[in-house]
């Protein structure tokens, strides 16, 4: 991504405050990264139309710059820009002008509309598919992992960079509890545990994870040799891993595994509105992107089946 020189010491200072604002409200460290590049890019633009203070800006500006974003080309791939890659800019101008509202009280609050994407089907995992990943892992030490991250990632329902945050104070078996810290909301929550989800953490932490760390010793959760945090990229690697090994034949993510559990929970008969609870959701808007069903298929029987063997899940 190409960076922009800004002039204004006064633009510059805001796009610092605005990463710290994301790191502190716990964004993905990749939107820490890219949203204050875009709006670097805005205010750079801003520069070229000598509008030198936010409070200057108003409505045209803002279609202008979008205008400006439509017509230039993706700078490493060539050809335009695409829907997502555009909304992009728009999730950054959004988020900048939540941080310029709350700490210099100024306001953007000029409505910006999303571009509409093209739709693609979304891959989601049936319930057998899910265990068919779970019989894929090895009783090894990696494999007692690689269950703990599907145990995580599925059964918990974590975004990518909560199951890398993640820290073994975090883990409360003895209340049932998996705590996740300050996230993409703003806000800390705890993740109820099943027995099944509870067993297969507590035996990767007791027997598996001890293996990493013949080194050093580390807080994290899920390490790697000798003791270091695993990273997201790793994990979508050993997920890889998994699939072919199981042979389900989809090409999925670790978020794929939090869609599939927002799934199967709402088929279930789980209210929408406690499958947002879940997976620490602020908006139903958000949840319902994440439930790939039509509201209604979930039955009162399917919610007392998976209620009854919630504990029995692989």
């Amino acid at each position: 991504m190409k960076h922009f020189t800004l002039y204004e010491r006064h633009y510059h200072r805001l796009v610092e405050g605005f990463e710290n604002f994301l790191i502190t409200r716990g964004y993905a460290r990749s939107s820490c990264y890219n949203l204050p590049r875009h709006v670097a890019e805005f205010l750079h633009f801003l520069e070229s139309r000598q509008v030198y203070a936010l409070a200057q800006v108003e409505a045209p500006e803002l279609e202008a710059f979008l205008d400006y974003l439509q017509n230039r080309h993706h700078q490493r791939l060539g050809g335009p820009l695409s829907a997502a890659y555009l909304n992009k800019y728009i999730q950054a101008l959004v988020r900048f002008g939540e941080y310029v509202q709350h700490h210099q009280g100024l306001s953007l609050s000029v409505p910006l509309k999303a571009f509409k994407k093209t739709e693609t089907p979304k891959i989601i995992l049936s319930p057998q598919e899910v265990e068919a990943l779970y019989q894929a892992c090895t009783p090894d030490p990696l494999g007692q992992r690689d269950r703990a991250m599907l145990a995580l990632y599925y059964g918990c329902g974590l975004r990518r960079e909560e199951g890398e945050r993640l820290n073994l104070a975090d883990f409360q078996p003895e209340r049932g509890l998996l705590y996740i810290r300050a996230g993409k909301t703003g806000q800390d929550r705890f993740v109820p545990l099943t027995s099944r989800v509870s067993q297969d953490l507590t035996h990767y932490r007791d027997r598996g994870r001890p293996c990493f760390t013949y080194q050093t010793q580390s807080e994290a959760f899920l390490i790697r040799p000798p003791g270091r945090r695993v990273s997201g990229q790793a994990l979508s690697l050993r997920l890889k891993h998994l699939v072919l090994r199981s042979g389900i034949g989809k090409e999925i993510s670790l978020h794929s595994l939090r869609h599939a559990i927002a799934t199967h929970l709402w088929q279930a008969g789980m209210p929408l509105e406690q499958v947002a609870r879940f997976l620490g959701h602020r908006s139903l808007e958000s949840t319902q992107i994440y439930t790939h069903i039509e509201p209604g298929c979930g039955s009162e029987n399917d919610g007392k089946t998976l209620n009854h063997k919630a504990d029995e899940q692989p």
